[in-house]
This record gives C-alpha cells, structure tokens and sequence, in this order.
C-alpha cells in the first residue's frame, strides 16, 4: 500500500481497493491451505498412533502370555510333584500328624 499522493491516487483509481480484496482472497486461501495440512497431519498422526497403540496391544498379549508361563515353569520347580496319598504316607513314615485347620477361631491365647 503506497502512501502520500500515489496512496491518493491508488485510492481515486480503485487500485488501493483492487489491492486489499487481493491481499484478502491471499489471505483467505493461505488460512484453508493451512487448515487442511493441519488435518492432514492430525489424520496420518491418528493413523500412526492407531499402529502403535495395536503394536502395543499384541506385546502385552505376548508378555502375559511369557508371564504365565514363567510362573507355570517356577511353580512346577518349586512344588515337589508328590500326589496326596504320597504326602500323607510319608507324613504317617515321619511320625507327623497330618495339619488340619481349625473350624472357627476360639479366642485370643493367654498362656505365656
């Protein structure tokens, strides 16, 4: 925009008002140009984020699954692989009286 007598004239001659509608449409496409990268670029973020999100998702299967079977593996090494009626014959060899518990609690205990 020209100022002094060449803004004058441009205002006579309609050229100050040809020049702001122009600046206007410019300004006008720059926003909507603008707008759509911006949904682009929220679109395909979306999209990566769904990928990972399903990445994630099948590596918590996969971990738990490893979890449980770890602890299968360490529960099997742990506990002695005996059947019952082995457990109470050789508590019965050991002179051990089988552990039952009690049906309800009788109180506190006072002894010493």
């Amino acid at each position: 925009m020209n100022g002094g007598l060449r803004g004058l004239l441009d205002k006579v001659t309609g050229k100050s008002r040809a020049t702001r509608q122009q600046n206007e449409r410019e300004a006008l496409k720059a926003a909507k140009r603008d707008q759509q990268q911006r949904d682009f670029m929220v679109r395909e973020q979306m999209k990566e984020r769904q990928r990972l999100q399903e990445r994630v998702n099948k590596m918590k299967v996969k971990h738990r699954a490893e979890r449980q079977n770890l602890a299968r593996d360490i529960v099997s090494i742990l506990r002695p692989k005996l059947r019952p009626e082995t457990v109470k014959q050789q508590q019965k060899n050991l002179g051990v009286q089988p552990v039952r518990p009690r049906r309800r609690d009788r109180g506190p205990s006072f002894t010493p």
